[in-house]
């Protein structure tokens, strides 16, 4: 049985536009108090991204152990070098490129 093919309607793709731009706004205003020192964004940010990274990293190296080993460790020097973070630099891609060197 052949289905009908799904039509987005532009209410959706604005909405869904409009999410990702929200998402990219919080994303700058956690990265703003994080690099003041805030913990809970710091938490968020951790949460935000953590199950990606984690996947990222288990997919090279297959080993659990080190895998948390390294999360852990880029989580540590990303709170550490907070202050020197640009807010509209992509907080992902500086992340994997942490992790990834470490």
């Amino acid at each position: 049985m052949k289905r009908a093919p799904i039509e987005i309607g532009i209410f959706t793709a604005l909405k869904n536009h409009v999410f990702i731009l929200d998402k990219k706004k919080v994303e700058i205003q956690l990265i703003k108090a994080f690099r003041k020192g805030d913990a809970q964004a710091f938490k968020s940010l951790f949460c935000l991204y953590h199950k990606r990274l984690y996947s990222f990293l288990f997919g090279l190296l297959r080993s659990k152990e080190d895998v948390e080993e390294i999360v852990q460790e880029t989580f540590l020097k990303i709170w550490e070098s907070r202050e020197d973070f640009l807010e509209n630099y992509p907080f992902g891609s500086l992340l994997f490129r942490i992790a990834k060197n470490t």
